[in-house]
């Protein structure tokens, strides 16, 4: 049930990219960013009263504030770095998260994956570069800080991945880290640029065409606060590092629905980079407990049974 979860976010993620696109008409990809979580948190705020967040401890509201940061940081840093960098490169680098998270785990936790788990990662990555159009002749500052963002993603992973705990509702963990990612947007947007109006954001009929109202209202509640809150749900029951590697399918989807939806080509190699990662998201329960072993004493008895058929 936990995959399928996750699937459903992938999917919202990637027709998020969709509706993204409609914010990107009138407001800059920072205020884009910045508005998205200041409405997710005007949303979010009735689930925080509700629970009575506001009288949380002070070690809960540090965790929060961790979680917050460096989802802001993650968020802020590809921003600046696609103003330097290509999107295809953007797009493979910040999928890095997915390997920094075990190696994270690796050495501070002294984890150990199979060699199935990382071969299936490779392969993702793999997949994602050629649905990418990647090409790394050149690296340059964009590159560095798309690097740092998916450091500060692999964070925002492993420490939700901690205080999931704490919180024995998801939701409640998710509306708290939207209200923190907005009080660090907002100041940082009016600091690196001037406030560009409202624009039709004030026009209620916009709701009824394809719009950046109807853009944010698509990120801000079903990418921000329902994704990220399932994302959350899902974090108490699967390791940090498979929902890491579940989530790159939300590259191929962004890129199916950009397809469907924004007429947009995909070539070949596209389409054989978006099967691997999505071969490689199909088998991932293989690479959890014994199930390699499983599955291996199951084929073994099979091909003992075709051997022994009476002919």
């Amino acid at each position: 049930m936990n995959y399928l979860l996750l699937f459903a976010v992938t999917a919202i993620w990637g027709l998020g990219f969709i509706a993204t696109k409609w914010t990107l008409v009138e407001f800059s990809a920072i205020w884009s960013n910045t508005l998205r979580f200041v409405f997710a948190a005007a949303i979010a705020l009735p689930v925080v009263i509700s629970f009575r967040s506001y009288k949380m401890g002070l070690k809960k509201t540090m965790m929060v504030i961790g979680a917050s940061l460096f989802l802001f940081l993650g968020m802020t840093l590809q921003t600046m770095g696609l103003v330097y960098t290509t999107a295809a490169k953007s797009g493979f680098i910040t999928c890095l998260y997915s390997l920094i998270i075990p190696v994270i785990l690796m050495f501070v936790l002294k984890r150990r994956y199979s060699i199935y788990f990382w071969g299936l990662l490779f392969q993702s990555l793999i997949g994602i570069a050629l649905l990418c159009d990647l090409d790394l002749t050149s690296l340059n500052y964009g590159d560095l800080l798309t690097f740092l963002c998916a450091f500060a993603f692999a964070a925002h992973f492993l420490v939700v991945d901690r205080i999931g705990k704490h919180f024995p509702s998801a939701m409640e963990l998710n509306s708290l880290q939207c209200i923190g990612v907005a009080l660090f947007a907002l100041p940082s947007a009016l600091f690196l640029e001037s406030f560009p109006g409202w624009g039709s954001l004030t026009e209620v009929s916009s709701l009824l065409k394809i719009s950046p109202l109807l853009g944010f209202l698509c990120v801000s509640f079903f990418s921000s606060f329902v994704a990220f809150g399932v994302l959350a749900h899902t974090q108490k029951f699967l390791p940090a590092h498979t929902v890491g590697l579940i989530c790159l399918l939300e590259s191929p989807l962004a890129a199916l629905f950009g397809y469907i939806f924004l007429d947009e080509k995909l070539n070949p190699m596209n389409i054989v980079g978006g099967v691997l990662v999505l071969f490689s998201v199909l088998c991932i329960p293989l690479t959890e407990g014994d199930s390699w072993a499983r599955l291996r004493a199951r084929l073994k008895l099979n091909r003992k049974k075709v051997l022994n058929w009476p002919l």
